[in-house]
C-alpha cells in the first residue's frame, strides 16, 4: 500500500507541529515530510481551486521517531477506509432462492437472451415462428423457477423484437 512520498528533511523557516504527536518541529532539526496527494490528484484539485505551483499538495510533517506509528496509524486508517468501501451488491438483495434454482434460472436467462438474437437475425417467417414457440416455452420454464423475467431490468428493446413476431404472423 503507498501511503505518499517520504521526504527527510532538515526544517527551515519557521516551526510547524508534529502530526502524530503534535509536538513542535522546531528550526533546524530533521523531520520527515510525507506527500500524500501528488501527481495526478494534485493537478486536478489546483485546476479546481484555480492556483497554479504547489496548490492541491498535501503532506504531513511528523518527526523521525514519530515516523514508524504514524505509517502504522495511515496504514490501519486506509485499510479500515477499504473495507468500509467494498463494492457490489448489498447483502441479501438479489433474487431469494436456492443456488441450483439460481444457477437453472442463470442458464435458462442465457438461453432466452440467445433465442431472441436469433429472432432478431433471422428473416424467414417460419423459422422466427419456430423460435418465437421456443422462446415461449423457455420463459414457461423461467417463471416455473419461482422469479419471472423482470422486463423494466432488461436493456434490449423489445419493440424491435414485437415487429419481428407482428411480421412473421402476417
Amino acid at each position: 500500500m503507498i501511503l505518499g512520498i517520504l521526504h527527510i528533511n532538515q526544517k527551515r523557516g519557521k516551526e510547524a507541529y508534529c502530526r502524530q504527536c503534535k509536538g513542535p518541529i522546531k528550526s533546524g532539526d530533521i523531520h520527515a515530510v510525507i506527500v500524500l496527494r501528488y501527481g495526478k490528484a494534485q493537478k486536478r484539485i489546483a485546476e479546481v481551486r484555480g492556483k497554479t505551483g504547489r496548490a492541491g499538495l498535501l503532506y504531513h510533517r511528523v518527526h523521525l521517531q514519530c515516523l514508524a506509528a504514524w505509517a502504522l496509524e495511515a496504514y490501519m486508517r486506509k485499510s479500515d477506509a477499504r473495507r468500509e468501501r467494498r463494492g457490489g451488491r448489498p447483502v441479501n438483495s438479489g433474487i431469494q432462492l436456492p443456488d441450483e434454482d439460481k444457477t437453472i434460472r442463470r442458464r435458462l436467462i442465457r438461453k432466452r437472451a440467445a433465442l431472441l438474437r436469433q429472432i432478431l437475425a433471422a428473416n424467414d417467417k417460419e423459422e422466427i415462428r419456430r423460435l418465437y414457440d421456443q422462446a415461449k416455452v423457455v420463459r414457461e420454464q423461467i417463471q416455473r423457477t419461482g422469479v419471472d423475467v423482470c422486463l423494466e431490468m432488461a436493456r434490449r428493446d423489445n419493440t424491435a423484437i414485437n415487429r419481428r413476431i407482428s411480421f412473421a404472423r402476417s
